[in-house]
């Protein structure tokens, strides 16, 4: 068998003379194939997009919600109290009304002495309940059985009639009260101090010169001791400003109804600050000049009756007023303790720097220098016997 004829393929740019002939393969001609060189891509160029920039985030102010109406304000709680509840004795009836006392005992009352309390107002207006924090303190501190007690209201009754209210609570306490109380409860009603703030201490200044068997000693906190003096005949102006007539008018008639006391809401309680821009105190408690001087009514005026009466007719006395008191002019106690002590009367006056009215009420308040003179004067009656005998 003969060789067969090959066809082959040389590159264009190897064998130029054949550029042009055809090419046989197994004797059939072969049309040249064009031959394509490859080229390899080119890359394209890598263009970096430049970073982005960072938008800052502005925070649009927020609207900010309407604000929630403010309550109304809840009234003040009363301030809590130490000391025990009170037990309530109707020590005079009237045909008009009934006049109540609170009685407050130590937790073993056994002999314990007695401390009487009559709350201010000008004889006016006020309640029994209105007793110090120190007062209510001092039951179980030095062991007293505290009596806080009302009593007719001027002016629909006068000073006269409130003297007698005091005069009657002497006698209850004395000889209906004890056998009224629980079997392990007892009083000592031979160790009686009574004190009074402002208008009662004007009471225990009069039940000191008055009361038949006379307490063992007066403690008198701002008193009023003159209602014709300077003080309460001038016209004071007060916080309130200026009280209409018609505000108190039901409470001036004098055949108004009896009252004993008022409620923190009554407008009773407008009645001392009306007496102030008034200048009226006597005449709403049914004195005068004249009654006085001339029928006798000299007793209820605190320096004349300490003229009249002399050095035996007042127990030892304490006296406590704040020498910017602006309801109370410290005046009415300095008048009546030079006229004490020039008549010898065993007396103390602590007059107080800066302070006004009310200024025991305070919580810190403890009026320590008064119940140290209350010991010490309780058994004022065997001290004072042992010094006539001596």
């Amino acid at each position: 068998m003969g060789t067969q004829p090959m066809a082959v393929f040389f590159e264009s740019r190897d064998v130029p003379d054949y550029e042009d002939r055809p090419v046989v393969f197994n004797d059939f001609p072969v049309e040249p194939v064009e031959v394509i060189q490859y080229v390899a891509p080119v890359p394209e160029p890598v263009i970096e997009l430049p970073k982005p920039i960072p938008v800052p985030v502005i925070e649009l102010p927020r609207e900010k919600p309407a604000p929630a109406p403010t309550p109304a304000p809840e009234p003040e709680p009363e301030p809590a109290r130490d000391g025990p509840s009170p037990h309530t004795f109707i020590y005079k009836t009237t045909d008009k009304c009934e006049v109540p006392l609170d009685l407050y005992l130590p937790a073993k009352a056994n002999k314990v002495p007695i401390l009487i309390w009559f709350h201010g107002g000008g004889l006016l207006q006020g309640t029994r309940k209105a007793v110090a924090p120190h007062m209510l303190r001092g039951i179980s501190k030095y062991n007293y059985a505290l009596i806080s007690a009302d009593y007719r209201l001027a002016p629909q009754v006068g000073v006269k009639d409130i003297l007698e209210d005091v005069k009657d609570l002497f006698a209850f306490i004395r000889t209906k009260l004890p056998s009224k109380l629980q079997s392990d409860t007892t009083l000592d009603t031979t160790r009686i101090a009574v004190s009074g703030s402002s208008a009662g201490g004007y009471l225990a200044m009069l039940a000191g010169l008055w009361v038949t068997p006379r307490p063992n000693t007066v403690l008198a906190i701002y008193p009023i001791t003159n209602p014709l003096g300077a003080f309460f005949t001038k016209p004071r102006e007060h916080p309130d400003g200026k009280i209409e007539d018609k505000t108190v008018e039901p409470f001036l008639r004098r055949d108004a109804e009896v009252a004993t006391s008022n409620g923190p809401d009554s407008a009773r309680n407008k009645m001392y600050y009306y007496m102030m821009q008034s200048a009226n105190l006597a005449e709403l408690l049914g004195l005068n000049h004249d009654s006085v001087h001339k029928h006798g009514d000299w007793k209820f005026v605190i320096p004349h009756a300490m003229e009249i009466a002399g050095r035996d007719a007042m127990p030892p006395t304490y006296i406590v007023h704040g020498d910017a008191d602006r309801f109370v002019g410290v005046e009415q106690a300095d008048e009546v303790i030079g006229i004490m002590r020039r008549k010898d009367v065993i007396v103390h006056f602590e007059k107080v720097k800066g302070k006004d009215h009310l200024f025991d009420k305070e919580e810190s308040e403890e009026m320590a220098g008064m119940y140290e003179w209350m010991q010490k004067y309780w058994d004022w009656k065997v001290w004072h016997h042992a010094q006539i005998k001596g």
